[in-house]
C-alpha cells in the first residue's frame, strides 16, 4: 500500500515471516482445537481463527518460504507449512 500511494518507510523489513489462510477444513473443531492447543506450547505463532462453519484462518510461521513476495503463497504452500509445524494439514481446502 505505501508503494502505491508513494510513502516512504524509514524502519527495517521485517525480520520474521507469516503465513495466513483462509480455509475451510475438513477435521472437526474439537480435533483442531486439540491440536493447535498442542502446538502452541512449542510454537507461539502458530493458530488459528473460526470464520465460519468449518472455515478458519490459519496462521503458521512461513520463514524461507518464498523469496519472491510479490507471487502469492499457493494452497500447497500453506498445506505444506501447517503439516510440517502441526503434523497435519487438517484436510484443508477451497481458499478464501
Amino acid at each position: 500500500m505505501r508503494k502505491l500511494l508513494g510513502v516512504g518507510f524509514p524502519g527495517e523489513p521485517a525480520r520474521t515471516e507469516t503465513l495466513l489462510g483462509e480455509v475451510q477444513v475438513a477435521v472437526a473443531p474439537k480435533e483442531l482445537a486439540a491440536v493447535v492447543s498442542e502446538v502452541r506450547a512449542s510454537c507461539a505463532r502458530f493458530g488459528t481463527m473460526p470464520l465460519g462453519d468449518r472455515v478458519y484462518r490459519l496462521i503458521v510461521p512461513a520463514d524461507g518460504l518464498a523469496a519472491d513476495r510479490s507471487t502469492p503463497p499457493t494452497l500447497d504452500e500453506l498445506k505444506q507449512r501447517v503439516r510440517a509445524i502441526a503434523g497435519t494439514d487438517f484436510g484443508a481446502h477451497s481458499p478464501r
